[in-house]
């Protein structure tokens, strides 16, 4: 990686460090226009003129975008004294989970299944060296998702799977929203921040009565992930015959905000006669 493509501004601050005592060395005082090309051409470093004046500015830059995919954890939980039946169980849940969801019909659904655990459960009884074995639990987590829907295609399906995910899986987790491919909204900030820096430069030149040259440096920070938007919080059924369990709570779905931070050099120059 070339120092000019650094992206984080701490790298931006040693770029232009290193640049500053690269042009002293190469660019003595006395040294002319034609030796400041040959440097440029040597080295892959091109230093400004020793007289030359400068704008460093920093721009921001913010896109709104709406989500286009919403996921949902669920576990599936079964207890019994016969491993065998603990198994039976948990898989019929799981079935019975899978055929609410294919019934759905909508291609974009996604299931996937994201661990499995079976482990034996023992109580310690006092007096007694070794704990007693009262049966196994066998759990499935599962991940619902979905991609590539509209903003009210979103809020429609979210509400739906989570009202068949309540009513099949043992525990629901937090239902959230975001951004299936962030980076198109993430150049588009960096675009709207480099924008931003240039109108700050040329206000600023504008101000002091100069021209605003060319650039002569540009960096960028790291644009802001999409927070997840977590819309419900998790659900636990305490028994399978809760029915006093709560229903799920309507979704929403809410724009987030990409932004981007970018640093730049400008070169100064005499305004015009």
């Amino acid at each position: 990686m070339r120092l000019s493509e650094a992206r984080h501004p701490f790298f931006s601050l040693i770029f232009s460090a290193i640049l500053g005592l690269t042009c002293l060395g190469m660019m003595p005082m006395s040294s002319a226009a034609n030796q400041e090309g040959k440097a440029c051409e040597t080295s892959g470093i091109c230093c400004p003129p020793q007289d030359a004046q400068t704008v460093t500015t920093q721009g921001s830059g913010e896109i709104k975008v709406f989500p286009d995919t919403f996921s949902l954890e669920v576990t599936i939980a079964s207890d019994d004294a016969s491993l065998e039946k603990a198994r039976q169980t948990s898989t019929q849940k799981t079935t019975a989970l899978r055929n609410a969801l294919k019934a759905l019909n909508l291609k974009s659904l996604q299931l996937q299944t994201m661990a499995f655990n079976l482990y034996p459960i023992y109580k310690a009884t006092k007096g007694e060296r070794l704990p007693k074995l009262l049966g196994y639990h066998v759990s499935n987590q599962l991940k619902v998702k979905a991609v590539g829907l509209s903003p009210e295609e979103l809020a429609d399906v979210a509400s739906r799977v989570l009202a068949i995910a309540s009513e099949h899986a043992s525990a629901t987790g937090s239902l959230s929203f975001y951004l299936a491919n962030p980076r198109p909204s993430q150049l588009k900030a960096l675009e709207l921040a480099s924008q931003n820096a240039r109108d700050q430069a040329q206000a600023m030149a504008t101000g002091a009565g100069a021209r605003l040259g060319n650039v002569q440096m540009l960096s960028s920070g790291y644009s802001q992930p999409i927070p997840m938007n977590v819309q419900a919080a998790p659900r636990m059924k305490m028994m399978e015959t809760d029915a006093d369990a709560p229903p799920p709570p309507p979704v929403e779905v809410s724009e987030s905000t990409i932004s981007a931070d970018v640093q730049a050099r400008f070169e100064l120059l005499k305004p015009l006669k």
